[in-house]
């Protein structure tokens, strides 16, 4: 195509029979900014080389590919110089957009975008998995789209709102994503962690080393930092070290003394952990888990203070009787 036949198709595209799809094009970008929305440069670009190559078949011609670029390239120029001279603004846009016939039905297809919007909204609110919720964003993305087109072509525009609403449900999204993955993880090196375990355990069954005790020692606390402690699992794996730990030290001569098999010692004044950390046989009420009692000092403590709680009208006289018969035990079999 030469030069002549180029200015011929831009002749074309301006007063001949291409010159409704050339203004479709400059009507459809200058829309799309309009109402917010960003349309890429190769975007405009491979849109206005297929309105110049329709022109040129209207005239019988073959485009070539750099002469197309050319002309898409004038043509983005053009619409620019426009839209800064304010032509695609105001009232010549709005009459050149929205034709008046066409604001009614504009008006019905955004009625319709806004409903489709608050279903998928509620669809999203509703959904239980990530997959759920993302098709259901998906829905929202396109009404929220839809419902930008046509409230330029009915001369109203969206409220701010909808923008905020879809913005917040797309970090709530993305935040469960993120949970979810981690769960994952978690999940993935809980069971990585019970494998390692079992297969030092196995090796221990066969050969009994403190080499293999640690080896399961290590699995398992990684399998509680990863997973949850009151996991079946790692519950039952706790228990098979305890007495893979007592049959080593049986079978080394290590164990241990009679001392510290004794009844654990605790400091004059317990702190909320140490009683956090009692069974519940060692309280004056067990129920409520009330006047901790682990030895005689504490005993005798606790029966004193019993007796001004009393007094003060805290507690019964049979929880009183109650506090001071396990304290006298406590006491009594210290004395042995």
């Amino acid at each position: 195509m030469t030069t002549a036949n180029t200015e011929a198709v831009w002749s074309e595209l301006e007063r001949g029979r291409a010159r409704d799809a050339f203004r479709q094009w400059k009507r459809d970008i200058a829309t799309a900014r309009a109402s917010g929305r960003r349309v890429p440069a190769e975007t405009r670009l491979r849109k206005a080389k297929r309105v110049a190559r329709d022109a040129a078949r209207t005239l019988g011609a073959r485009a070539a590919p750099r002469d197309v670029a050319q002309l898409a390239r004038r043509m983005v120029r053009e619409l620019e110089d426009e839209w800064r001279r304010g032509e695609w603004s105001g009232v010549a846009f709005k009459r050149a957009v929205r034709p008046t016939d066409d604001t009614p039905k504009a008006r019905a297809k955004l009625g319709e975008s806004e409903r489709q919007f608050l279903t998928a909204e509620s669809a999203f609110l509703r959904a239980r998995s990530p997959a759920d919720k993302r098709a259901a964003l998906r829905q929202m993305e396109r009404a929220v789209r839809a419902m930008h087109r046509y409230a330029t072509d009915a001369g109203s525009t969206t409220s701010p709102a909808i923008n905020e609403r879809l913005d917040r449900h797309r970090a709530a999204l993305r935040l469960e994503l993120h949970q979810d993955k981690q769960r994952r993880t978690r999940e993935r090196a809980l069971a990585l962690a019970l494998a390692r375990f079992d297969s030092a355990a196995d090796k221990f069954d066969r050969t009994p080393t403190p080499a293999n005790q640690n080896k399961m020692a290590s699995a398992l606390s990684d399998a509680i930092r990863n997973g949850q402690c009151k996991h079946r699992d790692v519950h039952a794996r706790e228990v098979r070290l305890a007495r893979a730990s007592e049959y080593l030290a049986c079978a080394t001569g290590k164990g241990p003394t009679r001392k510290r098999q004794q009844a654990p010692t605790f400091r004059a004044k317990l702190t909320p952990a140490d009683i956090k950390a009692l069974p519940s046989s060692a309280f004056g009420l067990v129920r409520s888990r009330a006047y901790p009692i682990p030895t005689p000092t504490h005993a005798k403590r606790e029966k004193e203070r019993a007796c001004k709680d009393y007094d003060r009208g805290v507690i019964t006289s049979r929880q009183l009787s109650t506090v001071n018969r396990r304290a006298d035990a406590i006491i009594g079999r210290a004395r042995r």
